[in-house]
């Protein structure tokens, strides 16, 4: 943006809003709420919808760079809390599962429905 199309006093009052960089704990009080609890199973949980919903390999969660930006969200992380590759992808398989137990659940509950629905009776 241009400044010279802002008006000097506007500029002036967001020149002395900007002084400082905005850190992470000050982004998160403006409306976003923080998580309460930080555990094992939310960054497994997070690590995972990364890898299955952008297309990731599973080896991601082994890359040092990637297990260093884990860490520089939250330095108290210790090494035993992120999560492994054989983790990431026995998690995913679990969900997996769950899910087409779930649906195949959905699915007899409504096929008995429409049994019901459909038998006739011999009067």
């Amino acid at each position: 943006l241009n400044h010279r199309a802002i008006p000097p006093p506007l500029m002036k009052s967001m020149q002395k809003a900007n002084k400082g960089q905005m850190k992470l704990d000050k982004m998160l009080e403006k409306g976003t709420k923080p998580q309460e609890t930080f555990t094992k199973e939310i960054i497994l949980r997070s690590v995972a919808q990364f890898v299955v919903c952008n297309d990731q390999a599973l080896a991601v969660a082994n890359n040092v760079f990637f297990r260093n930006c884990l860490v520089s969200m939250r330095p108290k992380t210790k090494r035993s809390e992120l999560p492994s590759t054989h983790d990431i992808s026995v998690y995913i398989h679990n969900q997996c599962v769950d899910w087409l137990a779930q649906l195949k659940k959905d699915i007899s509950v409504s096929t008995d429905y429409y049994k019901e629905k459909t038998t006739l009776t011999n009067p």
